[in-house]
């Protein structure tokens, strides 16, 4: 009974582990790739420019509140197989008060990686980008 519970307790890290990676690529991607998406898509389908950045702004917001809904629905889910969720409620129930907000390590990910993708834009926008053509906005 020892060896299952040594294994159960090894994929439930494993687990959470793959789902950490998961969260981390996920908070760069809501910074990067979510928006660079909603601007190709919104391309594709307009007929001219302003039509193009009308589209995009508002599917832009909502992409990112669903993909940010996505990524707190993975971040539930670790806590749940990590158990912390379990301790959360069991202190709840024996104390009757527990903590006001459950935090994961979702919240650090999405502000590391902003920080991150928001010194990689400074640092292209000024340094690697050269002169862009002259386009009517």
């Amino acid at each position: 009974m020892l060896a299952d519970s040594h294994v159960e307790e090894g994929g439930h890290r494993l687990a959470g582990a793959v789902l950490i990676c998961v969260m981390a690529v996920g908070s760069f991607a809501l910074w990067t790739v979510v928006p660079l998406v909603c601007l190709w898509i919104s391309s594709k389908v307009a007929a001219n420019n302003t039509e193009e950045y009308l589209l995009a702004l508002p599917m832009t917001v909502f992409a990112i509140l669903f993909f940010g809904m996505l990524l707190a629905w993975i971040n539930r889910l670790y806590l749940a197989i990590t158990g912390v969720l379990a301790r959360y409620e069991a202190e709840e129930e024996e104390f009757g008060v527990a903590p006001r907000y459950l935090r994961g390590p979702l919240e650090p990910l999405l502000v590391g990686s902003l920080i991150i993708a928001l010194i990689a834009m400074v640092i292209w926008f000024f340094v690697l980008a050269k002169n862009p053509p002259l386009v009517p906005l």
